[in-house]
Parts: structure tokens; sequence; C-alpha cells
């Protein structure tokens, strides 16, 4: 092989490498929020091809599909003293993923921020329940 031509295939590779990085896709289920120097840019709510530039910008994806956060029992003493075991799980889902991004981070936060809140959110209404009627009762929670 000629340095000619050898020079023309390294260079088509370069271009190959260069063209493929400044294309992304988006997937139906997903959002995507393109970076310049970790700043955000753009985002891309919807599914297609996109393009961005190679080596300054970033692409981050988040999943846009409904999300199940199961958050581990909890133990409540009700009046009866028996222990009631509370099971609870949250259903949620990135709508905007730049609004996401800003407050959040990435999802993993969510869940720790979700398993957070929820057991308090789980207790403080099992405490108005109990102030309301004056105590706590397995059947009253059944019957609801």
């Amino acid at each position: 092989m000629s340095s000619k031509s050898m020079l023309g295939v390294v260079v088509i590779v370069i271009l190959g490498v260069l063209g493929s990085s400044a294309v992304y896709v988006v997937d139906e289920r997903e959002k995507a929020i393109v970076f310049q120097f970790g700043e955000i840019v753009s985002s891309s709510e919807k599914a297609g091809l996109y393009f961005k530039l190679p080596v300054i910008n970033n692409v981050s994806f988040f999943d846009s599909r409904i999300q199940t956060m199961d958050a581990d029992p909890q133990l409540f003493l009700t009046k009866e003293k028996k222990n009631l075991v509370v099971d609870s799980f949250v259903k949620w889902r990135v709508r905007n993923a730049r609004d996401f991004y800003t407050k959040l981070g990435y999802t993993g936060v969510m869940d720790e921020y979700l398993g957070r809140n929820l057991g308090t959110d789980i207790h403080m209404w099992l405490s108005r329940r109990m102030a309301w009627n004056g105590d706590l009762r397995v059947e009253d929670l059944l019957n609801e």
C-alpha cells in the first residue's frame, strides 16, 4: 500500500469516528439532555436522531417509563398491641428531563428521596388516623 492510500484510510477512519460521535439516538422510552462543558445546552424530549458537537458536547439519557420504588415494610403498633406491617411502593417517571436533572441529578437520587420521605408520610398518615379516632385498630384500616 502506498503512503497516500494509507493516509486516505486513516482520514476516512477518523472522519467515521467523528461522524458517529456527532449523532445520538433518543429512544421512545428515553429523554436526553445535551451538555456543553457541564452546562445544559438542550434537552430532547421526543424520540429521534439528533446531532451534537463531538468531544465538546456529551449526552445523558433518562428513562421516561414508569419506575417503581418498593419501600421496606414498616412495623406499627396498634391499640390492640398488634404489629401492623405496612408494605408500600411508589410509581414515578421523568416527565421533563431538564427539570429532573436540575433538581435531583440522576435517577438513583429519586429512590433515596422517595424512600426517606415515604416512611415519614406513612407514619404521619397513621398518626392522624389515630388522632381522629382516638385509637388505631386493624379492622378500621381494613374497612377503608
